[in-house]
């Protein structure tokens, strides 16, 4: 091959290099999150576990009744997060 020759074929790559559409689109990133744990429904136990029971509305919640705020409440139990922080226990809708 002359000097010619590889001369126009290295510009003929350079110009195709030049127009080719950047394929920026093909980088794929993964990142996993995990699912969050479901609320745990709050089931009254009955009355001969401790004591007796104040009322038909009251729940056993961590070692005492208590009486939901609203109807439809669901109680979320303390719990870490991923990063190590204590959320304490709430109600939830």
């Amino acid at each position: 091959m002359n000097a010619l020759s590889r001369t126009l074929t290295f510009a003929a790559a350079v110009a195709t290099l030049a127009v080719a559409p950047r394929s920026e689109a093909a980088v794929r990133v993964s990142i996993r999150v995990p699912a969050p744990r479901p609320a745990v429904r709050v089931v009254a136990r009955p009355a001969v576990v401790v004591g007796v029971r104040p009322s038909a509305a009251h729940v056993w919640i961590e070692g005492a009744w208590v009486r939901p705020p609203y109807a439809g409440a669901v109680w979320v139990a303390g719990h870490h997060t991923r990063r190590g922080v204590w959320i304490p226990g709430h109600w939830r809708s």
